[in-house]
């Protein structure tokens, strides 16, 4: 018969909810998630699990290394009450599944108590079924032999009374023909020998009186013989009777242990069935508490106090599944499953020459669905802070779109003709008014050189050049970011001639990993345009839906959530704000990983001049700024859908 014992392990998972601790007292030992209240603000613990921290107080109004803020000093706003009532709530719920845990953890030690003892006791019943199947199995071999004994003792008996009867009749009749035999001899000695026969007589006599004494005795001691099997008889039928009884008595002790054990091993099927249940509403209040968690993280992301997490250690078991954490992002995104990732969660991630930048989920499907072309699931992110070198908008102060045009004269003999414009590419020309496509353009040199000699006239040929009617993708930041070469603003008049810049291997783009750039689609929005062919503009004048890059900086909107140095209507109209920067200070960003905060650009042109676009001040402030501004940073921000 084998025997099972279930062993089972208590964890003490420490607190698994906020747990109130009153005012902060400077002497005591807090651990993690005890909460305190401190100078008119709340925080808890995030002390590491198993360990304490004492002596340690909060920073007052912000988060630090071992205190995490859950209620800035000041009055408390309706949004932050109904917050922190539903995380009481929720604190309440997991106490509920604590103490359900908690029960359920007696309820199975007691459940395995059982268990034991009813092995125990079911071990000892189908021990004592098999003592009695061995008693009643001895008993009825004691009745047998009782039985066997009674027949022999009776059998003796009669073989001795037999006997007895048969001696006696045999001494009463010797003794009547001795007594005769020695009678006739006295009588025929009587005469002559009187004394002698006296003598004889008496001799013969004693002999024979001894000898009748001797057989009394026999006889005397063959009835006690009798008498005493007799009673070993009767103690044999006693005992027999006695073994009967017992017999009976355990076959039904071996019922009732049978049925104990029957009894028992129902019990244990039972206790098993309640361990397996006490078993999964622990799994379950893990769950509980796991999702939990999960809302804590959502209470403190509405609350905009959640400072993410490095998903990369988040979802490490999950990520190794993919070739990096790349693709991982990207199947998450592609399967609409965005479970545990909440804005401001961060990937680290080095460039190409070495340089650390930290991405941060600035909004997860924040224009899914939006535009002249349908946005599917994405995440746009935002870097935590500015890429470590600064860099121009424009080598000039302009913020209008940029098509060049030049005039050439021809004299019906000249087929070449270098341009003052160093355009990166011609996008038509006209000889008379007619347009031809027989010419080739060299970009390095500026030249057009034509098949046939255009005929004589004054600017009778017009070059028109490519560019854009976009403030963004005509500026010389959009080139830099993108690592491409094009053509920017080389004045401020409508007439001045383009500058050729070529970013291809030393921009941002060209410094990324190659595992992030295979992930990274192109953004496209409605996007401010400013321009007009009869002059420099000082307001956008149309929005239409643009490609604006695989790697971009936000809009005045997207940061800000209104126009304040853009607000013209058409400034306005295509954006919306990132999730990342609503209600706190997260557009404070440094120059470069960890670094000094500074200033940075945003992609809007202000409104109502020609010369300047919108920025973001070191202290997190809208501002403006002239386009040629050297002394402005930006961020690296990408989507990925």
């Amino acid at each position: 018969m084998s025997n099972t014992v279930n062993n089972y392990t208590e964890t003490d998972l420490g607190n698994i909810s906020l747990n109130p601790r009153g005012e902060y007292d400077n002497s005591a030992a807090y651990e993690y998630l005890d909460t305190v209240s401190y100078r008119g603000g709340s925080y808890f613990c995030l002390a590491e699990l198993e360990t304490t921290i004492t002596g340690i107080a909060p920073d007052a109004g912000r988060n630090s290394e071992h205190w995490q803020m859950i209620a800035a000093p000041g009055d408390m706003t309706p949004e932050y009450t109904a917050a922190y009532n539903d995380v009481i709530k929720k604190a309440v719920q997991v106490e509920t599944s604590r103490a359900a845990v908690e029960l359920a953890q007696q309820e199975i030690e007691a459940v395995q108590t059982d268990v034991q003892q009813l092995h125990s006791d079911t071990v000892q019943a189908v021990q004592e079924a098999e003592n009695s199947k061995n008693s009643a199995a001895n008993s009825a071999q004691s009745a047998e032999q009782s039985r066997k004994t009674v027949s022999e003792s009776e059998q003796n008996i009669n073989g001795q009374i037999a006997g007895f009867d048969s001696r006696v009749s045999e001494a009463v009749e010797q003794s009547k023909e001795e007594i005769n035999t020695t009678k006739q001899q006295a009588i025929n000695t009587i005469t002559n020998q009187q004394d002698a026969s006296v003598n004889i007589v008496k001799t013969e006599g004693e002999k024979i009186i001894t000898r009748v004494g001797n057989d009394a005795k026999t006889v005397a001691d063959d009835r006690a013989t009798v008498e005493e099997a007799a009673q070993t008889v009767l103690n044999n039928a006693q005992e027999v009777a006695q073994n009967t009884q017992t017999v009976a008595s355990n076959t039904e002790n071996a019922a009732a242990s049978a049925e104990s054990a029957k009894t028992s091993a129902d019990n244990a099927v039972q206790s098993a069935k309640s361990v397996e249940d006490a078993s999964k509403q622990i799994e379950q209040n893990k769950k509980d508490v796991a999702s939990l968690k999960e809302d804590i993280e959502s209470i403190q992301e509405l609350d905009r106090i959640y400072d993410g997490v490095d998903l990369s250690i988040k979802f490490a078991e999950e990520i190794k599944k993919y070739s990096d954490i790349w693709q991982w992002i990207k199947a998450r995104i592609k399967a609409g499953n965005f479970a545990g990732i909440h804005v401001n969660d961060f990937i680290r991630w080095q460039t190409t020459d070495n340089k650390w930048v930290e991405s941060r989920v600035a909004g997860i499907n924040t224009y899914r669905r939006y535009g002249d072309r349908e946005v599917q699931n994405h995440i746009d992110f935002i870097s935590k802070d500015l890429w470590p070198t600064r860099h121009i908008m424009n080598p000039v102060d302009y913020n209008n779109g940029i098509i060049p045009t030049e005039n050439l004269s021809g004299d019906g003999t000249k087929t070449a003709f270098v341009l003052t414009n160093e355009m990166a590419a011609v996008a038509s020309v006209t000889i008379g008014g007619t347009a031809t496509t027989a010419y080739t353009y060299n970009a390095d040199t500026h030249t057009i050189t034509f098949t046939d000699a255009p005929a004589a006239g004054t600017n009778n040929i017009v070059v028109t050049g490519t560019g854009s009617e976009y403030p963004w993708l005509a500026s010389d930041l959009y080139l830099y970011v993108n690592s491409l070469k094009g053509h920017v603003a080389g004045g401020t008049s409508k007439t001045s001639p383009v500058k050729l810049v070529d970013y291809t291997n030393d921009g941002i783009w060209s410094k990324l990993p190659e595992a992030l750039k295979s992930v990274i689609v192109t953004k496209h929005v409605l996007l401010p345009q400013r321009y007009s062919t009869s002059g420099v503009l000082s307001n956008s004048n149309f929005s239409s839906g643009q490609d604006i890059g695989k790697l971009w900086i936000p809009s005045e909107i997207e940061v800000y959530g209104c126009g304040i140095w853009a607000d013209n209507l058409w400034d306005k109209s295509g954006f919306v704000q990132y999730p990342i920067f609503n209600c706190n200070m997260r557009r404070v960003k440094g120059l470069g990983d960890g670094g000094d905060r500074d200033y940075w650009w945003l992609i809007s042109a202000c409104a109502s001049v020609a010369n300047l676009f919108c920025r973001v001040d070191r202290s997190g402030l809208a501002n403006s700024t002239s386009a040629s501004n050297v002394w402005i940073g930006l961020p690296v921000c990408f989507r990925i859908s």
